[in-house]
C-alpha cells in the first residue's frame, strides 16, 4: 500500500465516522474502525463495529440506505476527483481480540 493510500484511508475514516455520528447518533453505537480504498480509488470498504452486537444487522441496513447521502457528504468534505462507492462491513477483529483475551485469562 502506498503512502498516498494510507493517508487517504485515514482521512476517509475520519470523514465517514463523522457522517455516521451525524446520521445515526449514539443508539446503537456505531464506530468506524478503518477504511480501505481500492487501488483505482473507485471503491472503498468501511469496517464498522456496533454495540450492542445484536443491532449489527439493523445498522448495516441503515448505512446501506444512506450510501447516497454518504457520497454527497464525501463530495462536500473532500476535494477528490472521484468519490469512491463505499461498502460497509462488520469488523470482526474486535470480537476476535476479545475472545483471545478470554482464552488467555483461562490459562
Amino acid at each position: 500500500m502506498t503512502l498516498r493510500q494510507e493517508k487517504l484511508n485515514a482521512e476517509l475514516t475520519k470523514i465517514i465516522a463523522a457522517f455516521v455520528r451525524e446520521e445515526i447518533g449514539i443508539s446503537p453505537l456505531v464506530s468506524v474502525t478503518r477504511v480501505d480504498v481500492a487501488r483505482g480509488l473507485k471503491s472503498a470498504v468501511a469496517r464498522i463495529t456496533v454495540f450492542p452486537e445484536k443491532d449489527e444487522g439493523a445498522a448495516l441496513v441503515l448505512l446501506e440506505k444512506k450510501r447516497g447521502a454518504l457520497g454527497r457528504y464525501l463530495a462536500a468534505h473532500t476535494r477528490m476527483k472521484y468519490i469512491p462507492a463505499v461498502l460497509f462491513e462488520i469488523d470482526h477483529g474486535e470480537e476476535n481480540r476479545r475472545r483471545i483475551e478470554e482464552l488467555l485469562k483461562k490459562i
